[in-house]
């Protein structure tokens, strides 16, 4: 952490937030809070605070993706229970919980309210991609400024196994721009391209380029 900090000061850089996917890969945010499992979850977003603490880096999010997706009412209830106990952690130490749904709108609307709001961090190609919306462009209207924090952009090929440069692919950038103009959102955009990895950069493109 003071390694971080000292080299974000001297080269004028700044890590926007922390995803704690890695230890919460377990299952455990969608799990009995009180259970010794689910108890894991927010044991987890604790030591992420404290580490953003120490780092200086103001947000930390949670993806329910993977095993930690939400797949009955059961999950729904406990991760919006874990996500409430650790907003309330996290507003005491100055930190902004953030979550990344892999729900539709009622379901995430609902875990919204049931947490007490821990705001949204909004991928635009995950309805797509998961199949839980037809519209980023509708969830983007539905959500707004109230909820969503922070907005993550990629566009991929028809196959779905390869990124690729914005508006070449199915992510229906300009779209999602227009709806993201039409809402007034003026926060975080990050570019969530993983250029590395593309078919592209396989056959030998510079991924900076």
């Amino acid at each position: 952490a003071e390694s971080y900090a000292e080299a974000a000061q001297k080269n004028g850089v700044e890590i926007q937030m922390i995803d704690v996917l890695s230890v919460l890969n377990d299952g455990s945010l969608r799990e009995n809070p009180d259970s010794p499992l689910g108890e894991i979850a927010v044991k987890a977003m604790e030591k992420a605070f404290e580490a953003a603490v120490l780092m200086g880096v103001k947000n930390v999010f949670i993806p329910s993706v993977l095993s930690t997706r939400i797949q009955n009412r059961y999950h729904l209830e406990n991760t919006a229970e874990n996500l409430r106990r650790g907003k309330k952690i996290a507003d005491d130490m100055g930190i902004t919980l953030l979550y990344e749904s892999f729900s539709g709108v009622r379901d995430t609307k609902e875990i919204y309210e049931k947490s007490g709001g821990v705001r949204l961090v909004y991928d635009t190609l995950n309805p797509l991609k998961y199949g839980f919306a037809d519209s980023a462009c509708e969830e983007i209207a539905a959500y707004g400024t109230e909820m969503i924090h922070t907005i993550h952009f990629k566009d991929i090929n028809s196959s779905f196994s390869s990124d690729v440069p914005f508006t070449t692919g199915v992510g229906k950038v300009e779209e999602c721009v227009q709806a993201i103009k039409e809402i007034g959102y003026e926060g975080w955009i990050v570019n969530e391209n993983t250029y590395f990895k593309t078919d592209m950069a396989k056959a030998g493109a510079d991924p900076w380029e």
